[in-house]
């Protein structure tokens, strides 16, 4: 009964024509934004305080 419906939208990703392949890479560029914003904002936390601590308080 569970593998019907996984069948069908196994079959449904194959007639998109590589949509697996569009959704990871998607998945991928989402991840490497995500990253990328909290690789900013720890910088902001970390070095905020020293160069602009107004930013910081408001």
């Amino acid at each position: 009964m569970v593998e019907g419906p996984d069948r069908r939208r196994i079959s449904v990703n194959v007639s998109h024509g590589s949509g697996f392949q569009s959704t990871c890479i998607s998945k991928a560029l989402w991840i490497m934004l995500v990253v990328s914003y909290i690789a900013l904002v720890v910088d902001e936390i970390t070095f905020g305080y020293s160069r602009m601590p107004a930013l910081i308080t408001t």
